[in-house]
């Protein structure tokens, strides 16, 4: 029989997955539908001041799928950056007490159970489980006051913004071994995937927003530009932010109830990256990580850009993270609930606002500090194509059993042949790298068609 019509929709890491898998195992009549100009979804690899930098997924873990599939091509090498933590008023932490900090902390991570909310459980167990273990009063008030510290390792280990909102998924640990690109960014991984299969990008149609999937008896994929595509099965890797956007009016017939319920339950979560560029180097190569007290602040006289109960935006900037192949560059990760207003900031807020930043940590331990001169960044949360960065369950998904498993489930006809599949990092809850979910997705859904039509 002739190869079957296979849409794919979305251009990111799982729907290239999922199509150059299907390619290599004889699929031929694949078309791939991308609403951005560009392929990659949230692996953004761009040039920045004579750098290829990520604006979106960036490290490798060991032992992970991605890892697995590039270690042979000697494109990436180990980022062996240690944690440093800066106080306001006291400058560097001893190393000493940052690695037993850094021990207590993860051991603390370890003991979640569910049905708490990541916040109830650190404000019960902080104290007990991470002050009062060091011995020294020295040790026990330095404790106390790199609780902010804690709070920001936290929010990139349980993925939740706020804390207090449940959030029960795992990234990768913060903790962990893990590499970095030598050249090219994440972006050499999609050109891996893709190596092997011939005229490949000529499938992928870009700038084609699919706004309507009619998959009664053949399925009907309609864009927003005009176009519109056949199909026998259509595989859908639209990120949570599209869905919640969109799943009313995307899909005909409807959802099923479950399925539609999942997408309001889930959470969209929205961590923030920038990368910044400076005149020189300054730095060493471990991590920078940044704890305010309470009282400092309370006492930020920043006037520039958005607050939030009083308090400047500067103080929601978590680290600045060290990647080997970036010349004068330093990413910049903040989380917290002005995430969506730090998006929309100008520039020179930024800069100036990470100058007053690192004159009030940095300057003691670094004499040879320059005022930052430009930023990169790309806006997850305003794009609608994206609408944040990363699918978490809830506390209410986790009790009533309808959250990620229920995004994988496909849409069959009557007589049980698959129509629409899902993939994508929201439709995989083992996973603990997204990359790695996007992935693995796309290769399952993609194993589903090979096997259907094996049988």
């Amino acid at each position: 029989m002739s190869s079957p019509r296979i849409v794919v929709i979305g251009a990111g890491a799982s729907g290239i997955a999922a199509a150059t898998r299907l390619a290599k195992n004889g699929f031929s009549n694949i078309t791939i539908l991308e609403a951005e100009d560009r392929i990659g979804g949230r692996i953004c690899s761009v040039e920045f001041e004579n750098d290829i930098v990520d604006l979106g997924a960036e490290l490798v873990r060991e032992g992970s799928l991605v890892y697995d599939l590039v270690k042979d091509y000697d494109v990436v090498e180990p980022r062996n950056a240690a944690i440093e933590v800066y106080h306001p008023s006291l400058g560097p932490l001893p190393k000493s007490f940052v690695d037993a900090f850094v021990a207590r902390f993860t051991d603390l991570l370890d003991r979640k159970d569910d049905g708490i909310s990541w916040q109830e459980y650190f404000d019960e167990n902080y104290q007990k489980c991470i002050v009062e273990s060091f011995r020294s009063e020295t040790e026990k008030h330095l404790a106390v006051e790199c609780r902010k510290c804690a709070e920001n390792l936290l929010l990139f280990h349980a993925l939740t913004f706020p804390l207090s909102e449940g959030g029960e998924r795992f990234g990768e640990a913060p903790l962990t071994f893990q590499w970095g690109w030598k050249t090219g960014g994440y972006r050499t991984f999609l050109d891996i995937l893709m190596k092997d299969c011939a005229k490949f990008q000529e499938k992928i149609v870009l700038s084609s927003e699919v706004i309507k999937i009619d998959w009664q008896e053949e399925i009907k994929v309609a864009c927003s530009n005009g176009s519109t595509y056949l199909a026998d099965h259509v595989i859908a890797t639209l990120p949570l932010g599209a869905l919640k956007r969109q799943y009313r009016t995307l899909f005909q017939p409807p959802l099923p109830m479950e399925k539609a319920q999942a997408i309001e339950l889930l959470r969209l979560q929205s961590p923030s990256q920038i990368l910044v560029h400076f005149p020189s180097k300054w730095w060493g190569s471990n991590d920078m990580v940044f704890t305010w007290t309470e009282e400092e602040m309370d006492l930020v006289d920043f006037e520039m850009g958005p607050k939030k109960n009083g308090r400047s935006w500067v103080t929601a900037i978590m680290s600045y993270y060290v990647y080997p192949s970036y010349k004068n560059c330093l990413a910049v990760y903040n989380g917290g609930e002005m995430v969506q207003e730090m998006e929309q900031m100008d520039e020179t807020v930024w800069l100036e606002g990470l100058h007053y930043l690192n004159q009030k940590f940095l300057a003691r331990a670094f004499p040879n500090i320059c005022k930052p001169t430009k930023i990169a960044r790309f806006k997850w949360y305003s794009n609608l194509h994206f609408g944040g960065v990363i699918a978490t369950e809830t506390l209410e998904s986790k009790l009533r059993g309808i959250g990620f498993k229920t995004m994988a489930e496909p849409l069959l006809d009557k007589d049980g042949g698959i129509r629409v599949l899902f993939a994508g990092e929201v439709t995989n809850d083992s996973s603990h790298a997204f990359v790695n979910a996007a992935v693995y997705t796309g290769f399952r859904e993609a194993d589903r068609i090979i096997n259907f039509y094996k049988k």
